[in-house]
């Protein structure tokens, strides 16, 4: 719930809530709630996105790696 301040925009407001709404995690939880999601697939997606993060990580550290002769 915001309240408007005196002499406040309705825009302004409207930020103030979205990123309250952000900082919650009100609409992730929200879709997340959509559609059921059984325990062998919450385990394959989990996997799938341990996999997406190691293989960023393996770029980033490849991107930042300097020579040895440096």
């Amino acid at each position: 719930m915001i309240k408007l301040h005196k002499n406040e925009s309705i825009e302004h407001a409207l930020r103030r809530f979205d990123r309250q709404d952000r900082h919650l995690g009100t609409q992730n939880d929200y879709r997340k709630h959509q559609v059921y999601v059984g325990p062998s697939k919450r385990r394959q997606l989990k996997s799938k996105l341990a996999r997406q993060r190691a293989r960023a990580m393996k770029r980033r550290q490849r991107r930042n790696h300097r020579p040895s002769y440096y």
